[in-house]
């Protein structure tokens, strides 16, 4: 089990005992990690967790500790070829 997943079932089991928030923050994340060569945008992200823009960033802060755009960012540069650089 990794930290984000701990971080997960720490708040959901003190904050969010509803299993189907926290999926859906998940849901949305793993949406991230598919896409992230797209074109995607906070509207695209909070559309795949079915919440409103504001109401999913204060919700994925608080189970990934940043926002959908900074995880956006990342995830990318993680996932940049080596060696890129201009």
């Amino acid at each position: 089990m990794n930290f984000y997943q701990q971080q997960i079932i720490k708040i959901r089991d003190e904050i969010y005992p509803h299993d189907d928030l926290i999926n859906k923050v998940v849901q949305a994340k793993q949406f991230i990690d598919a896409h992230f060569a797209n074109n995607i945008c906070l509207k695209d992200i909070s559309k795949e967790a079915f919440y409103s823009k504001f109401h999913f960033i204060r919700i994925f802060k608080l189970c990934y500790g940043r926002t959908p755009y900074q995880y956006l960012t990342s995830v990318r540069i993680e996932k940049a070829p080596a060696g890129e650089a201009g």
